[in-house]
């Protein structure tokens, strides 16, 4: 009976340890929603209805929403047309186009294609002149196409043989875009980061991602296994028919000592 009882006594503290634990992990859930970082991992709604945390990079919010966003914006202030603006913007128009094309320099894993379809002034960091030649020349692991017109965005991606489109990206990155009407393509080449030299913006951003992705998966392999162990000692509490604690039960005064917050 008195080994019975301290089992029953080491059940309900796996108990309570296990629950502590579940209980200490749901603000640190939900302070990933607050997380631009974190929630990166969760795919992007640009994905043909797709939702929840996906470890391919190319369906997250890292690369849609952040990435490609980041690279509209840069590519597209590459090729504002400066004699269009006002006077008084010139220089702030000048000068955001030159650090533009200056941050561009930079990137190393992507091949991209931008053309402002009113001015026809085109920006590339490969060998190619057109459009065409660019499509036709270009095979990366994840190639996609924005489309302005009059700051109206369309958005087509293609990651191996599957298509995904959106008709209006205004939302996701209009916010920063100067230039109403433009074309542009982007290829992620195949394996950009087995090149370590090659380290720029993406790469960074692809690195943080896959740690974000297995942080997620400690969290969520963890919170199964205690919940596993927690369901399965509160099983055998209930199943062990002794009296654990009364009046003067040396458990009572153990359990006194027993620290159940983690």
């Amino acid at each position: 009976m008195r080994k019975s009882k301290g089992l029953k006594f080491i059940y309900l503290v796996i108990s309570f340890v296990c629950i502590s634990t579940i209980l200490s992990i749901i603000p640190t859930a939900l302070s990933i929603i607050h997380n631009n970082n974190i929630t990166g991992i969760f795919v992007s709604n640009m994905n043909n209805g797709s939702y929840g945390i996906n470890s391919n990079f190319y369906m997250s919010r890292a690369f849609d929403n952040n990435l490609i966003g980041y690279l509209v914006d840069t590519t597209s202030s590459s090729v504002i047309d400066l004699k269009n603006q006002n006077k008084e913007n010139t220089e702030y128009f000048n000068k955001r186009k030159e650090d533009s094309q200056k941050e561009l320099e930079r990137i190393k894993n992507a091949d991209y294609f931008i053309i402002n379809t009113d001015t026809k002034e085109v920006n590339t960091n490969t060998k190619y002149k057109t459009i065409k030649s660019f499509k036709d020349n270009i095979d990366g692991e994840c190639y996609v196409r924005i489309l302005s017109n009059e700051h109206n965005m369309k958005y087509l991606k293609r990651i191996g043989k599957e298509d995904f489109k959106k008709t209006n990206v205004n939302y996701e990155f209009a916010g920063g875009v100067t230039v109403p009407n433009f074309d542009l393509y982007i290829s992620i080449p195949r394996g950009f980061l087995d090149e370590p030299e090659y380290i720029d913006h993406i790469s960074m951003m692809k690195r943080n991602f896959d740690e974000n992705i297995f942080f997620a998966e400690v969290i969520g392999i963890s919170t199964v296994v205690v919940f596993i162990i927690g369901s399965i000692s509160i099983f055998l509490y209930k199943r062990n028919k002794s009296i654990l604690f009364d009046k003067d039960s040396f458990w009572l005064k153990l359990s006194k000592f027993v620290p159940l917050e983690v």
